[in-house]
Formats: C-alpha cells, structure tokens, sequence
C-alpha cells in the first residue's frame, strides 16, 4: 500500500491532495463554496444553528443505525446520561459529537451510546475482546509492580 506524506500545511492532518490537507485543499481549489457555506452559517442565530445540528443528527441516526431521535433519546435515558462502559456523564446537547452511538460492525446492531473515549477505545482494539482483557491485565500487572 502506498503511504502518502503528510501534508505541507498542516504535518498533524491527514493527506488530502495535492499535498494538502482536506480543509486547505479546499478553501485553495473551491474557495467560493467555503466563503458561501461560512458565510450563510455564521448569518444564523444561535437557535437556527441549534436546528441545522439537530436536523443533520436526525438524518445521521435514522442512515447509520436506523434510530428515530426518539429511540436515541430513550437510549440516552436508559443507561442514565452515561458511558455504557466508564459511566462519565454525557451531555447530548452541549457535546454532539462528543457522544457516539456505539454498534457492531458486523452486524450493524446498535448496542449503546458511548463517550469519544471509549468509542475510540474498541475502534483501537478492532473489538477484539482478548486484545481488550490483554491490555486489562499489562495495566493491572504493571500497576502492581510499582
């Protein structure tokens, strides 16, 4: 697989063309549509931005995961405003994309909604359960040790 090098603008992103990352690249190459889109979103008032999220996020669920806003909501409710699996509290609201709506990949079968932590914890271990206990226990052992 060929390994492309970090952008020139921005070494910390991900590769998008031309040498660039995918923002750079496009305020270089479409920067009419950036101007526009920026432009007709900072004109909106607080609560019409509030709609535009929450609109975006009802299309997301209902495409991704097959979930009404209020099946989301209900979920959110039952595991008491927490992480399934550390417990910290959410906030849906304040923290959109702070919240993630965890499901298995091989079946699509939603399972529950996580922080961006833990969410990007089993992405990590390709929810491998034995790579998971593996790490549990070098944290254990090694905390023993000191």
């Amino acid at each position: 697989m060929h390994h492309r090098p970090p952008p020139k603008c921005h070494p910390e992103r991900r590769h998008y063309a031309k040498g660039q990352c995918q923002s750079c690249y496009n305020r270089a190459y479409y920067p009419h549509r950036a101007l526009l889109v920026s432009q007709q979103y900072h004109a909106l008032t607080p609560a019409q931005k509030a709609d535009r999220i929450s609109a975006v996020k009802i299309k997301s669920l209902m495409r991704w995961y097959g979930l009404t806003l209020d099946q989301y909501h209900a979920m959110f409710e039952a595991q008491g405003e927490r992480c399934a699996i550390c417990r910290e509290v959410l906030n849906i609201a304040a923290a959109a994309r702070a919240v993630h709506v965890d499901h298995d990949h091989a079946t699509k079968r939603v399972r529950a909604i996580l922080c961006s932590g833990c969410n990007r914890g089993l992405g990590s271990f390709l929810e491998n359960p034995s790579a998971m206990r593996a790490a549990a226990d070098y944290i254990e052992h090694h905390r023993a040790a000191v």
